[in-house]
Parts: C-alpha cells; sequence; structure tokens
C-alpha cells in the first residue's frame, strides 16, 4: 500500500469535512464512526492494487528462468500481465 494508516485517516477526514463545508452531508450521528468507515473503505480500495500485484509476481515467478537470462524483460512482462487482468476483470486502479 502506497499510503500511511495517517495519511489515509488524514484523506478520510477531509473528504469529510469538505463534504460537510459544500452542505452536501449531514453527519447525525458520530463523526468518528463515519472517519473509521472512511478508513476501511479507502484502506480496501489501495489493497486491491497490491492484492493485484502480488498475483503477478507469482504468475511471473513461472519464467523466472528466462529474466534471468535475459530472454525476457519482468518490468514490460508484469506490465503486460497486470494490464491484462486489469482489463479482464474490469478492475478501476
Amino acid at each position: 500500500m502506497r499510503m500511511t494508516k495517517e495519511r489515509i485517516r488524514h484523506v478520510s477526514s477531509t473528504v469529510l469535512d469538505r463534504l460537510k463545508s459544500q452542505q452536501l452531508f449531514d453527519v447525525t450521528g458520530s463523526q468518528e464512526k463515519l472517519v473509521d468507515a472512511l478508513d476501511k473503505v479507502i484502506t480496501e480500495e489501495l489493497l486491491v492494487e497490491d492484492r493485484l500485484n502480488a498475483e503477478v509476481r507469482k504468475i511471473l515467478k513461472q519464467y523466472d528462468a528466462e529474466f534471468d537470462s535475459g530472454r525476457a524483460d519482468y518490468q514490460k512482462m508484469f506490465v503486460m500481465v497486470k494490464s491484462k487482468l486489469v482489463k479482464e476483470r474490469s478492475i478501476i486502479l
């Protein structure tokens, strides 16, 4: 994940504050619980790409010999496989 928990917390609070300031949102219950829920949603969304990257690395593991010998470029293959999985699964990154 590319963001720290503190940064995610800040983003969650900022989103809620902006929605409230634009009068697009009104909090009737605990604001802290709502920020916690936003934290969870943002974290889960960020983890989607982490899980996808792990899956791509696992797929590419079977081609280690080709990468080691220089017959294939790991970075290019990583991007190609990841793009293919994103397209097949309709993942929004």
